[in-house]
């Protein structure tokens, strides 16, 4: 049975505290592909019948550390390991499942004697939503630059590490300012890149050609016993990401619009409105929302999520599914009733894990679509061949 295990730090270094869980849920990334990232989220309920979180007590505080894995137990005893939280690495059973902080804390009682404390918790960007850069002028920069800039802001302060990519969208000169998750919103938006906290709190930055003939992440899942098995998936077709019209403009108020008449003449006119990017040229911004009319102006049929009980996997495939990272890439393979098996080339944009203590761990990922397009690699084989692959954006 996949167990779960949560340590806290509630002023001494992270404590154990599995024994108390009674369920988990996290939730991290978003629903909609044309929308930034979300907040990560954990909920806990935690038994409390001998008081351990009364806040006559050590209760749990704002800010506390979470971090909640799979896998119960260590190399060895809490006591026995050197270092803080972050260092370390690679010391427990289980692959992690989020890392954040304590938000709210609420304690219930009944007139039986049962108590229980609801802890729930948010991860980094929550931090960084609360923050106002002191303004501060920049110079013409790639994207990820931007980003490092921003975060070295006297007025952000960034608690844990970072991995950020260095853009390939060029930046005009202007100012930064305003709340510091805002900005780096808009910075995501003009890379079309892919702004997170990751699993183990890691603040990550992507760039748009990610994803780009990009290796599977794990074994693929299926139905027929080929790759990891699933207990319930659910498919999507209709408009909901279809836009044939984008329109954006740049800080100078130049603004670019694409059109496919043949889209709009079949469903209509549906706007995806960019606003204000950060883009250097109105050359590029007229390549960016070229880029993106390309990308929703037809509607998607695809699996639009699927649910997988951890309890029936082997061990390896427990920890390869606990290990899936947003914007990972995966094969999903069905085969729907009276119809022919067919797979799906997709992208993670959401994973959200259910636990409950003596019952099953149940892991749902979300997808967008993925550019399934071969596309020019210099000094790769086949992709660095000429007339046979697409030049990226």
């Amino acid at each position: 049975m996949a167990s779960v295990q949560v340590l806290i730090d509630r002023g001494s270094g992270l404590e154990d505290l599995s024994d108390y869980v009674v369920t988990v849920n996290v939730s991290r990334g978003r629903t909609d592909e044309t929308e930034p990232f979300q907040t990560g989220r954990a909920a806990l309920t935690l038994r409390n019948i001998d008081g351990e979180f009364d806040p006559a007590g050590q209760e749990l505080r704002l800010r506390n550390q979470v971090n909640i894995y799979l896998g119960g137990g260590l190399y060895g005893t809490w006591s026995e390991q050197v270092g803080t939280w972050s260092e370390q690495t690679g010391t427990w059973l289980g692959p992690q499942v989020f890392s954040g902080f304590v938000e709210d804390v609420t304690l219930g009682y009944d007139l039986s004697g049962d108590a229980t404390v609801q802890v729930v918790c948010v991860d980094g960007l929550a931090l960084l939503a609360n923050q106002e850069i002191v303004d501060q002028s920049v110079g013409i920069q790639q994207s990820g630059e931007r980003m490092e800039t921003v975060l070295g802001n006297a007025g952000v302060s960034w608690p844990a590490g970072t991995a950020i990519d260095t853009g390939i969208s060029e930046l005009a000169a202007g100012t930064a300012t305003g709340n510091a998750l805002s900005y780096l919103r808009q910075v995501e938006e003009s890379e079309q890149g892919y702004l997170y906290v990751a699993r183990d709190g890691v603040l990550t930055f992507r760039n748009r050609h990610t994803t780009l003939n990009s290796p599977i992440a794990g074994s693929q899942f299926s139905d027929d016993g080929a790759g990891i098995p699933y207990e319930q998936v659910e498919r999507f077709s209709g408009a909901r990401s279809l836009f044939n019209k984008v329109t954006g403009e740049l800080e100078d108020g130049t603004a670019r619009e694409a059109d496919d008449l043949t889209s709009q003449a079949e469903f209509s006119i549906r706007t995806l409105s960019l606003g204000t990017v950060l883009l250097r040229t109105a050359a590029v911004l007229e390549e960016f929302v070229e880029y993106l009319l390309a990308q929703f102006s037809e509607p998607a049929t695809r699996v639009d999520r699927l649910t997988v009980n951890l309890d029936r996997l082997s061990a390896a495939d427990q920890r390869n599914l606990a290990g899936f990272e947003l914007v990972d890439i995966c094969d999903v393979e069905f085969t729907p009733p009276g119809r022919s098996q067919f797979t799906d080339e997709l992208l993670v944009q959401g994973i959200s894990h259910t636990v409950t203590v003596g019952g099953a761990w149940r892991t749902t990922l979300s997808f967008q679509r993925r550019d399934t397009r071969s596309f020019l690699t210099l000094d790769d084989d086949p992709a660095g061949r000429l007339d046979q692959n697409v030049l990226a954006f």
